[in-house]
């Protein structure tokens, strides 16, 4: 990463955002808000919900998953895991493990509990302990997310 003073004002274009031109504070709100409200929206629970956050781009899920980690430090140490198991980003790019074994352990395991994707979880992907979708990218639905069908006890 690169940061450089910049004399002018920059002018950028919204598709520039988070590819170009990276702003923390709105990814960092996000994920707070939502760390801040889980236990409301699922009283019950004594763990963060299987939760699965939709990205732009590989870059925009590495940020978002390193910011995940940061918000979510103590559940995390709470659960007495590492970050990197529970927090994962799984894309084509992901390192290290298959992006097929990554989605099982997601489908089967304890962790990880948060799951950044861009694509690659998507139509045809059974997770049947998924409880939050969050969307991190321009308004409107593509074909994978209009197909995309939730299903809840009740």
């Amino acid at each position: 990463m690169r940061w450089e003073q910049l004399e002018d004002e920059l002018v950028y274009y919204p598709e520039q955002l988070d590819r170009e031109v990276v702003s923390l504070d709105p990814i960092r709100t996000i994920i707070r808000a939502y760390r801040d409200s889980y236990r409301q929206l699922f009283p019950e629970r004594t763990k963060v919900p299987k939760t699965l956050i939709f990205a732009k781009d590989d870059s925009h899920a590495d940020t978002i998953v390193e910011i995940a980690r940061e918000e979510f430090m103590p559940e995390i140490l709470r659960e007495g895991c590492s970050a990197n198991d529970y927090v994962r980003k799984i894309t084509c790019r992901t390192t290290g493990a298959r992006p097929e074994d990554l989605i099982t352990a997601f489908r089967n395991r304890l962790t990880p509990r948060i799951v950044v994707t861009v694509d690659i979880i998507a139509t045809g992907t059974d997770i049947k302990p998924l409880e939050v979708l969050i969307f991190m990218r321009p308004e409107g639905l593509n074909a994978e997310e209009s197909e995309i069908t939730i299903l809840a006890d009740g």
